[in-house]
């Protein structure tokens, strides 16, 4: 995926140093982070992280303050355009939104039919973009 601005980008993210233990980053920040965040656009990948517990076994992870924390880390980054433009499944900067300025919302990703909803109404509105596209895009 190295391309032209791609370099850019990584080096942005790649090269800050982590305040905890003085050292820096990985280089492969950029890549984490991009399949992290995208990989927040699936119903089941954000039922699984309501589901989980956190470390210290006290609360689940998607209501830890530390992973809210690196939630809005997340969403003040990787909005800005010169990130965005990376990202292939937009539907994770919803649900990343969702889970931050609606903290309930994270709570009802632990219900099982609360997912399934989810993930049939995010299928029928790409069924319905995919539908304009075809008519807009393809002639017939």
């Amino acid at each position: 995926m190295e391309s032209e601005n791609f370099p850019k980008a990584a080096s942005a993210l790649g090269s800050t140093t982590n305040d905890n233990n003085e050292e820096d980053l990985p280089p492969n920040r950029f890549s984490l982070e991009l399949e992290f965040l995208q990989a927040l656009a699936s119903p089941n990948y954000l039922h699984f992280l309501a589901t989980t517990k956190s470390d210290t076994g006290d609360c689940l992870l998607l209501q830890e303050p530390e992973f809210i924390a690196f939630l809005k880390y997340l969403q003040s980054t990787w909005t800005k355009p010169e990130y965005a433009r990376f990202i292939s499944y937009p539907h994770c900067l919803y649900f990343l939104e969702l889970l931050i300025e609606k903290p309930s919302v994270a709570k009802e990703w632990t219900i099982p039919g609360f997912k399934n909803f989810s993930h049939q109404q995010q299928f029928l509105t790409w069924c319905v973009w995919m539908k304009v596209w075809m008519i807009k895009y393809v002639p017939l």
